[in-house]
């Protein structure tokens, strides 16, 4: 594929899983029945150990939860979301916010945090003015962590300044280009009787011991980037392929496998990261006005 268009963000390290649904019954059964199930079910334990999840109640030695508690965090924010374009032999060049820096204001209660950034005062007077808005929405249940994001931006630059020769040493400003990505990302955390998300994320639960654990999941994210007129300026339009495109919509969808761990030491300190890898299928869709000009599936990793 020579020609791209990609609505991109920064990676961030996020967890996912697959819908895991487990239906069970009780009856009433002969002795050779019930030895057989609980060798079985001593087996299936392995096998979940092996993986870092034992299915039994969470280890109290291991996690204490502050359900009642209410918790609040101010963090600091850095949102690199953006259009990129790309065409053969030709340099690529990227519609940025001038407002990538923010700080962040976070409530949480048991399973449920709202997030909200802001940004900071300090921008690039030179690369123009833009609006916009970030919310977050996180459900940190026992066994899934839930991610919901939505970001609005009007008002972009276009980076590297040399892309346009006409503008001087200045940046080629677009007040009209709006850019939106909502969506979110799913996690199963498999080892949730002795690993604590809460306790990194929230700080109403408390990890006791170093624990780790095996993630599966997935992501579904939706952008759509738009403007007046074209996004490709007029005065290298015919090196592009995208020439006259004023619109363009992304979809991905993706699933992938990581793992976390905690290290506690000196009982009241942690130290807890994470790894994952995910495979995505792109695509985006190039609009003139109403008509689709183009189409791009691609997969990435």
């Amino acid at each position: 594929m020579k020609n791209k268009t990609s609505w991109w963000r920064q990676p961030r390290i996020l967890l996912c899983s697959l819908l895991w649904i487990a239906l069970s019954q009780v009856h009433a059964q002969p002795p050779q029945t019930q030895q057989f199930e609980q060798a079985q079910g001593q087996e299936q334990s392995r096998f979940w150990r092996l993986l870092g999840r034992s299915h039994d109640q969470r280890d109290a030695s291991y996690i204490k939860t502050y359900d009642r508690d209410i918790t609040g965090r101010i963090y600091y924010t850095r949102e690199n979301t953006g259009l990129s374009l790309r065409a053969p032999d030709q340099p690529s060049f990227d519609y940025k916010p001038n407002n990538s820096k923010g700080l962040g204001l976070g409530l949480s209660y048991r399973y449920l945090t709202l997030n909200a950034s802001f940004k900071l005062l300090g921008t690039d007077k030179d690369k123009g003015k833009t609006h916009s808005l970030s919310l977050q929405t996180s459900l940190y249940k026992e066994q899934w962590v839930y991610d919901f994001v939505y970001q609005h931006f009007k008002g972009m630059y276009l980076s590297p300044k040399d892309v346009l020769s006409s503008v001087g040493n200045n940046y080629y400003l677009r007040p009209d280009v709006k850019s939106t990505l909502v969506g979110g990302d799913f996690w199963r955390i498999l080892n949730s009787d002795r690993f604590s998300y809460r306790s990194v994320m929230t700080q109403n639960e408390w990890q006791v011991k170093s624990a780790g654990t095996l993630l599966l999941g997935g992501e579904l994210y939706y952008g759509n980037s738009k403007a007046d007129s074209a996004l490709v300026p007029a005065a290298i339009s015919q090196n592009y392929p995208q020439a006259g495109v004023d619109n363009i919509r992304f979809f991905r969808i993706g699933a992938g496998i990581g793992y976390a761990y905690t290290y506690v030491f000196k009982k009241n300190f942690f130290v807890s990261g994470g790894l994952t890898t995910i495979l995505d299928y792109a695509t985006t869709r190039e609009y003139q006005g109403a008509i689709l000009t183009g189409k791009t599936p691609f997969l990435l990793i």
